[in-house]
């Protein structure tokens, strides 16, 4: 009965070996899975050692390049430091030839004192006995005794040692008189130093045939006093390229502020500072100026170095009624004596000693005149079309400071060009304007 009933029938036979087939199947799918998932992780690993592999790979790389670096550099260092024990050792080894080399020098020295120094006393002691002896005759001659009284009492100094200063001058109409003894000596140190900066001197008197006309011409315009040419002088020296420490520059040596303010054109490209004409119409204008303020020729004179401020501000502290009197600062205080000697310079030259012939004059420049009102992208090209050159075009217009002219504003200049006739005129036919100036 038992085992009737623990047979299967076919139907359960089929399904029981299904079942195990299907249990087997889904084992072993297991299994493939795991060993899948096992295989990604030991592909995943391995990628992760190649990586490692591959940085440390690089870093052995760096290492041995910065290995190779640093032995580089070891070896320049070491060749440096060899090279810079050469040079020492080359150096001292000099210092020790100069050394021996002085040694042997004062040695010789050595031996030519002692060679001569017998021979130094020897005529030291002659030299002493004649001007001992020529003594013992001038004090025996009956005619010393005679005449000494006589030359010490003619006694001159050096014909043209110094320049006389005179009793008075004028300027600008004005009578100064130089008898008291500090004016006197103010005027007296001035005076030498016309004469003794020769070169100067002589020259600013080449350049004033020159320029003087023109400055006098425009004076006489603008109703200034013809003495304040000589302010010129001593500001510039006729240097129409003279520029300060301060920055002042041209014949009048204006400030850049106080050109601008006057009317002149003041900047990188232009500077009528330079401009002789326009710089004195402008000199003009500020001298008129200070004088509604001073109503006196010479304060004016001295407000120009120092400011009209200043000067008047010192007058009112001082309580003084002539600028010559105030103290102040050695530049100012100097300046009206210096134009005074300036003014003496010019009237008489051959008192200083100065005398030259009219060829030695710098003749006036006479140009011919291109009117512009546009710019000038290069002032050498333009100047070649004029049948010119740039040097000679800044010269005739030093108030071109760069090497074009930009004109953004649309103004009309007026270019100067040195004729031939100009630039070519013999010495001898040179035109003297003041005949005082030459012999």
């Amino acid at each position: 009965m038992d085992r009737q009933h623990t047979r299967r029938t076919p139907e359960e036979e089929d399904k029981h070996n299904f079942a195990m087939r299907l249990y087997a199947s889904g084992t072993k799918i297991v299994e493939m899975m795991w060993l899948r998932n096992q295989q990604h992780l030991l592909r995943r690993k391995l990628d992760h050692l190649v990586a490692i592999q591959e940085e440390y790979e690089q870093e052995l790389t760096v290492m041995k390049a910065l290995q190779t670096s640093a032995r580089e550099r070891v070896k320049c260092v070491d060749e440096h430091i060899i090279g810079q024990l050469d040079k020492q050792q080359q150096l001292i080894q000099r210092q020790h030839d100069l050394l021996d080399n002085h040694a042997n020098h004062i040695k010789a020295l050595e031996k030519d004192v002692r060679k001569y120094r017998r021979g130094f006393w020897a005529m030291l002691v002659l030299t002493l006995l004649i001007i001992l002896f020529q003594v013992c005759m001038l004090l025996l001659s009956p005619l010393h005794a005679a005449t000494r009284d006589d030359s010490l009492q003619t006694w001159q100094p050096r014909e043209g040692t110094t320049v006389p200063v005179p009793r008075e001058v004028t300027f600008c109409g004005e009578q100064i008189s130089l008898e008291r003894i500090d004016r006197r000596e103010r005027m007296d140190r001035e005076l030498m130093s016309m004469k003794f900066m020769h070169s100067t001197s002589i020259r600013m008197i080449k350049l004033a045939n020159r320029y003087f006309p023109m400055v006098e011409r425009i004076l006489k315009e603008e109703q200034v006093p013809d003495d304040f040419k000589y302010l010129m002088v001593i500001e510039s020296s006729m240097n129409v390229q003279a520029r300060s420490h301060a920055g002042a520059a041209g014949l009048w040596q204006f400030m850049p502020v106080t050109g601008r303010e006057y009317g002149l054109e003041v900047n990188s490209n232009i500077d009528e500072r330079y401009h002789p004409e326009k710089a004195t119409r402008a000199a003009c204008k500020y001298l008129k100026d200070a004088y509604k303020r001073f109503g006196n020729w010479v304060a004016v004179a001295q407000s120009y170095n120092a400011g009209q401020g200043r000067i008047s501000g010192q007058m009112k502290a001082q309580d003084v009624s002539h600028a010559m009197d105030l103290h102040v600062v050695e530049e100012t205080a100097r300046y009206i004596y210096r134009i005074l000697a300036a003014k003496e310079l010019f009237a008489r030259p051959s008192a200083f000693g100065f005398v030259l012939r009219p060829e030695e004059l710098y003749p006036p420049l006479i140009c011919r005149e291109v009117t512009v009102t546009t710019g000038i992208a290069s002032l050498a090209t333009w100047a070649k079309k004029e049948g010119t050159s740039l040097m000679l075009l800044k010269w005739a217009n030093p108030w071109l400071r760069g090497t074009s002219l930009e004109n953004r504003s649309r103004r009309t200049y007026v270019l100067r060009i040195p004729t031939d006739a100009a630039l070519s005129l013999p010495p001898e036919l040179t035109p003297v304007h003041d005949p005082a100036w030459v012999r």
